[in-house]
């Protein structure tokens, strides 16, 4: 991106001037990664890899449901259920699930961990003795356990393996996410049910965050534990966990939806947790670092987007079977 080189610290200053005045900080996501000058080619690129990236989603829900836990639609993935009748939003890169970080006082990660241990799939981001079974090659997703941004181990398991796991859980800073991507031996395999030459195949290689998915974890909510649920997410400057405070109803108990054909589970209220969460649900959206929420571009900087991102088809209606 043709962008300036402190471009976060310019972002993360409350005294820069904010993007209704200055195109070079229009953002169409919170990383400044989707901006006025590559958000075409973005969705050329994403356009690409669709195909797999929706694959290695349904990988991804077959191990869960192995696991015994319920992923549901978040963040970007919920917002395309919601706005595009269930079609994935064109500059979207990633798809996001999340899950109660309890199910009935054992943890989510604690579950996704003894079925990797189970079933030989290859893990990272977990402290302790056990073999991670990086050497293994034999399934087709692996799995990140690790904080993306402290490098933190929410687990750690000893040489007993799945009988010694130790969870902690969420105390109100650092993020607790997992991360899947193809193994190896899944890159491999989905280029060719893709017909994907040698290209594809190194570039995932390379770089396997190109096809993944996120699952974040949601627990009571600091403030009022006993109404409101939190996503365990929090990055100063750009996410703060304390602010958003999902009424428990807006996500319990969970619903059925389609996206991209697929059945998932779903928060019960959409709109009302997407709300809380963006702001403002329009094509037309841009990321306020300073209040952290979506707001509607600016109309000077309208003829410079895309053109489907003005139109009306902002979807009111879940696509609720």
């Amino acid at each position: 991106m043709d962008l300036p080189d402190n471009i976060f610290g310019l972002l993360f200053d409350e005294s820069t001037s904010q993007s209704s005045e200055n195109p070079s900080l229009i953002s169409f996501d919170m990383w400044c990664q989707c901006s006025l000058k590559n958000i075409k080619r973005t969705i050329r690129r994403n356009q690409y890899w669709k195909p797999i990236r929706l694959y290695l989603l349904k990988i991804v829900l077959d191990f869960c449901k192995l696991a015994d836990i319920n992923p549901f639609i978040y963040a970007g993935t919920a917002l395309a259920v919601y706005r595009e009748n269930g079609r994935m939003i064109k500059h979207d890169s990633d798809i996001d699930l999340a899950v109660l970080e309890r199910d009935g006082g054992v943890g989510a990660f604690t579950k996704l961990l003894q079925t990797c241990i189970r079933h030989g799939v290859s893990y990272s981001g977990v402290a302790g003795e056990f073999p991670p079974f990086d050497i293994y090659d034999n399934s087709d997703i692996t799995i990140s356990f690790n904080s993306r941004v402290t490098g933190k181990s929410w687990l750690r398991v000893n040489a007993a393996g799945v009988t010694s796991i130790c969870e902690e859980f969420y105390s109100g800073t650092d993020c607790k996410i997992a991360k899947f991507f193809f193994s190896r031996t899944g890159i491999k395999r989905v280029c060719d049910i893709f017909g994907k030459g040698a290209n594809t195949l190194n570039q995932l290689m390379s770089d396997p965050s190109l096809a993944h998915v996120d699952l974040f974890t949601f627990s009571p909510h600091q403030c009022s534990p006993d109404s409101h649920l939190q996503v365990n997410w929090d990055i100063p400057g750009v996410y703060n966990a304390r602010r958003k405070a999902f009424p428990t109803n807006s996500i319990l108990p969970l619903k059925e939806y389609t996206f991209e054909g697929i059945s998932v589970l779903g928060p019960a209220e959409l709109e009302s947790y997407l709300k809380t969460e963006y702001g403002y649900l329009g094509r037309d959206a841009i990321f306020d670092v300073k209040e952290q929420m979506y707001v509607k571009i600016p109309d000077n900087f309208r003829d410079l987007v895309p053109r489907y991102m003005l139109s009306a088809a902002n979807a009111t209606n879940p696509h609720v079977k």
